[in-house]
């Protein structure tokens, strides 16, 4: 419903009351033929003991506007509330809003009213308008009707950021709108993402999966207007190849064998729904400002979205960054953001998942401890664990991972390029803000790490990580 000030009637608009005509003799009759049989009743309702109650309630119609039409211009509004009672009440409400004109019921029984609406003082889209009345022994009725104001034309414009996008890389899809839209959701390939309001439309932020295959893509948006008719843009994308690489992992310590144990399956895919279960939330809010940080100091020793196959059997795709350095090296956000799991993971080793708002999500695997707890928000910086080689690793290192509405994305353009639904001046304070944080967390002492009960690292040996398909 559009919250507008409600017209109020204009001197031409009218109530009209029809007159009562009773002249010369045929008054004398009426008023004889009334008199006699009120006695009647009367008498009747003494012999039976009970006087009868008036629980009928007013009849109230609205003709104008009609249920569901669409109007522009100067429209007339039109109805009547009537009643074998005298009426004592009677309203026209518009979006919430009184706008009944100023007159006296007089005792009437009906009343006729018309009135004219100026529906360029409205919103477009859907607007409600409501009448009541109550008669004199209490009962009360109404009635309510659902109209459209368009006066101006839809205008909607779908545009991507950037038009051709990598595998695993992240696109911006803004839809330019003069009017409000609803419950508005795209489609690209396989996935599936929502839309924020933003300050000249709406925007979502789309994580394009790294197995996309190559080629043009027609992007669907598909929602709701402001007269509740569906509608639906298209548009197409071209994704292009990520140029990922190939690794082999062999996996030689025998703890960490124990991990591909058939035995543990079942185990796995309840920590993996319960990853799931996490990183499919969705807050309004964002609480990342700019660019992220990386989370660690270190050489990048995989990159993200290699294919992956292991000495133990199986394959996989890398789903982020790993980062190799001494063992205690302490692993910080990347960016704002609520902790919301801190706890050992039988493939992930110990883990921090952040959530960043609006579907945007940092992982950080195999710590050797944590330093924060779940419901904790954390700053841009911020120490939340230490790298370790705990779960599937085959030494010291946190894998980095970002999630954007579940799907995974390269992280290292997160840190180039800055993705926001704020307007420039609000992210700009953000930043100013997210970025004052940042540099205290810089500065503060890590608390003192605790000792890892991972694996050793090897020179060039490459470090896995298998969290499945993404």
């Amino acid at each position: 419903m559009t919250a507008t000030k409600a017209p109020i009637p204009t001197p031409r608009d009218e109530i009209v009351i029809p007159r009562r005509r009773f002249g010369g003799r045929l008054a004398v009759i009426v008023v004889v033929v009334l008199a006699a049989a009120a006695a009647v009743f009367l008498g009747l309702a003494a012999w039976g003991g009970i006087f009868s109650k008036d629980e009928t309630a007013p009849r109230v119609t609205l003709d104008v506007p009609a249920e569901g039409a669409k109007y522009e211009g100067v429209i007339e509004i039109t109805g009547s509330v009537a009643d074998q009672s005298k009426l004592s009440e009677f309203s026209l409400v518009l979006d919430g809003a009184d706008c009944t004109p100023a007159f006296e019921l007089g005792g009437r029984r009906t009343v006729k009213f018309r009135f004219k609406l100026d529906t360029g003082l409205l919103a477009d889209g859907r607007h409600e308008l409501a009448v009541a009345a109550a008669d004199a022994r209490g009962n009360r009725a109404g009635t309510q009707v659902t109209f459209y104001v368009e006066n101006h034309a839809t205008v909607v414009e779908l545009a991507f950021e950037p038009g051709r996008v990598d595998q695993g890389r992240t696109l911006v899809v803004k839809l330019n709108a003069n009017k409000k839209l609803y419950d508005l959701e795209g489609k690209l390939w396989d996935q599936k993402f929502p839309f924020y309001k933003t300050a000249d439309g709406f925007t979502s932020i789309v994580g394009v999966r790294a197995s996309c295959p190559p080629g043009e893509y027609p992007v669907v948006v598909a929602g709701y207007d402001v007269y509740d008719e569906a509608v639906e843009l298209k548009g197409t994308v071209t994704v292009a190849d990520g140029g990922y690489i190939k690794e082999k992992i062999v996996i030689t310590a025998p703890d960490k064998k124990k991990i591909f144990d058939p035995a543990l399956e079942e185990k796995k895919m309840l920590e993996y729904r319960k990853v799931q279960g996490i990183i499919t939330r969705r807050r309004d809010e964002q609480l990342w400002a700019g660019t992220f940080a990386m989370p660690a100091e270190g050489r990048i020793t995989s990159p993200f979205g290699t294919y992956r196959t292991f000495s133990t059997g199986g394959e996989s795709r890398h789903l982020g960054v790993d980062i190799a350095n001494k063992e205690g090296t302490p692993i910080r956000a990347s960016n704002r953001g609520e902790v919301m799991l801190a706890e050992g993971l039988i493939v992930r080793g110990n883990t921090v998942i952040l959530d960043h708002g609006r579907g945007v999500f940092s992982i950080y695997n195999h710590l050797s401890a944590v330093a924060v707890e779940p419901g904790q928000t954390v700053e841009k910086g911020q120490v939340v664990g230490y790298m370790g080689s705990s779960g599937l690793a085959t030494g010291p290192h946190v894998h980095w991972e970002m999630r954007v509405f579940k799907w995974v994305v390269a992280p290292l353009q997160w840190t180039k390029t800055t993705f926001t639904y704020r307007p420039p001046e609000d992210e700009e304070k953000a930043l100013q803000e997210v970025e004052r944080g940042y540099e205290e967390a810089l500065a503060a002492a890590p608390p003192e790490a605790k000792e890892s009960t991972g694996g050793h690292f090897k020179a060039g040996e490459l470090i896995p990580d298998m969290e499945g398909a993404d």
